[in-house]
């Protein structure tokens, strides 16, 4: 059984900027990390292998910069067989779209993958879209925020939350499954596994290698754009009541609502 986990570099959440005058993420000097929520994904598939060793082969899959092999070498080092780059400046500004894209016209040249395992959310975009549509452009079953997944008889079964709770799913082969940050806890790297990662080849690909072309990926293929974002802030209002009785004060608070803007202001 051939499994790939797709797995993203992102910047490091507890130290993320952004840019002052176009309101967008700010790359190049952050600090990058692993997502989070893709550490679950990686630990899902050694758990499966972990029930048949010699017969599971986990392959670490990403797209982005050069730098991105270092989130594919922590993949091995946790015991991932392989990993493969996806990595051209044509990718730049891809979309959700584009991503899934790309990442799904590399699953079908690994070629026989059984089983699509990513984590639900990546902490940079937070929209949980690559998964659902890779596995649409691939054809396949997918289950979204899984939390337990076995193998029995040639299917797949998927314990997935929804708002309702815990719902079980049954698939067939090849299959996708985006994992929830609930489902497990990351294991440790252990230092065989770090020499083993620094011993492994990463493949990279590039656009020609996955038989694309440039009005097909990044901003050119992309059909939607991020306008821009914002960090939300908020200010507190207060205000001093008084009063020589109750009812005095609960008047004089009243009319100070009215006149504030607490309650859209008194002329409104």
């Amino acid at each position: 059984m051939r499994i790939v986990v797709c797995i993203k570099q992102v910047p490091d959440t507890d130290k993320i900027e952004t840019d002052p005058k176009t309101n967008s993420l700010v790359r190049k000097n952050s600090e990058k990390r692993l997502n989070r929520n893709d550490e679950n994904a990686i630990e899902q598939a050694l758990l499966l292998k972990d029930t048949d060793p010699n017969n599971i082969e986990i392959i670490a899959l990403t797209m982005g910069p050069p730098e991105s092999e270092a989130i594919l070498r922590q993949a091995m080092a946790m015991g991932a067989d392989c990993a493969f780059m996806l990595c051209d400046k044509a990718f730049i500004g891809a979309d959700t779209f584009v991503t899934a894209l790309v990442l799904s016209q590399a699953i079908r040249k690994i070629g026989d993958v059984n089983l699509v395992i990513t984590g639900q959310f990546t902490s940079d975009g937070n929209t949980g879209q690559v998964p659902a549509e890779m596995a649409e452009m691939l054809g396949i079953a997918q289950a979204s925020f899984s939390e337990n997944i076995t193998f029995e008889n040639n299917k797949i079964y998927v314990d997935k939350r929804t708002e309702f709770g815990i719902e079980s799913v049954e698939m067939d082969f090849p299959a996708l499954t985006a994992i929830s940050e609930r489902t497990n806890q990351p294991r440790n790297i252990k230092v065989d596994g770090i020499r083993a990662a620094c011993e492994n080849v990463v493949t990279v690909w590039d656009m020609n290698d996955l038989g694309l072309q440039d009005k097909m990926v990044g901003i050119a293929g992309s059909p939607t754009q991020v306008e821009g974002t914002f960090t939300q802030s908020s200010a507190r209002k207060c205000f001093r009541v008084e009063g020589v009785s109750e009812h005095e004060t609960v008047t004089n608070f009243l009319n100070q609502l009215l006149e504030s803007d607490f309650v859209g202001g008194a002329n409104e």
